[in-house]
């Protein structure tokens, strides 16, 4: 009979493509509640694996209080073998996501009020310009990438992979500056149709910095990773490839 009981499972994994993760139910409901939010905004992801759900310890550790080693707090705990809440806690987890990605696109909508007309292009008044006293929204195209995935459906996931096709041949003639700039027109055009008339004015502001020549090749694997989470793509394992974390990968390149 002992071998019908579940045999319990530890809370650290490790996940070759993802490195070591933690599974969110070793922490405490004290706890929780700031993962669910750090998740539903991307700034953190949510891994599945395994039945589980997880985070990954260098997302997490910069959070954690000063001096406690995770590896070592979780590393001899173990976990019931079934976990009763997970529906519970991903239907709570898809309302945060969608609480998440309206707050992001009504952020993106009001830059088209608190900012001038798209004629004052020059600086300081231009906010996209990184020389500019204003406050620089600094993950706009993050911003953009994450409402954009997750409010796309079949047309819009049409319309990036249009874009995508249109930017793998640009690059295969040499004219990337009008691939990357047509692809970028795409993304804010599923997030933020209203900025599309000031499309011009943001990308002048900053597009040439996404094309040195050392960067093209990274920036086509990153976008064709980028188009795929517009179908609803997020990585094997589920959860490891996020828009946001896709366009930071990119960005910090």
């Amino acid at each position: 009979m002992s071998s019908l009981i579940p045999t319990p499972t530890p809370a650290l994994s490790f996940h070759p493509k993802v490195g070591q993760i933690i599974a969110l139910a070793a922490f405490g409901e004290q706890f929780r509640g700031f993962l669910h939010v750090m998740i539903a905004r991307e700034e953190m992801r949510c891994i599945s694996y395994q039945g589980r759900k997880y985070v990954v310890l260098d997302e997490i550790e910069p959070y954690s209080p000063g001096g406690v080693d995770l590896y070592e707090t979780f590393a001899g705990v173990m976990l019931p073998a079934n976990e009763p809440s997970i529906g519970a806690a991903s239907a709570l987890a898809d309302s945060s996501k969608r609480d998440a990605v309206q707050a992001s696109r009504r952020y993106l909508i009001k830059l088209n009020d608190v900012f001038p007309s798209a004629e004052a292009s020059f600086a300081p008044s231009n906010p996209f310009m990184i020389s500019s006293k204003r406050d620089l929204p600094g993950h706009f195209w993050r911003d953009v990438a994450f409402v954009g995935a997750n409010l796309a459906g079949a047309e819009e996931a049409k319309r990036m992979n249009e874009a995508f096709a249109v930017l793998a041949t640009s690059f295969a003639s040499g004219l990337a500056y009008q691939g990357l700039a047509h692809f970028h027109k795409a993304l804010l055009s599923t997030a933020a149709p209203e900025l599309v008339p000031k499309f011009e004015w943001i990308w002048s502001s900053g597009g040439t910095r996404f094309i040195s020549p050392d960067r093209l090749t990274v920036a086509l694997e990153k976008f064709s990773r980028l188009t795929l989470t517009f179908s609803g793509y997020r990585g094997d394992p589920e959860g490891s490839e996020t828009p946001g974390y896709i366009m930071d990968l990119y960005r910090a390149y």
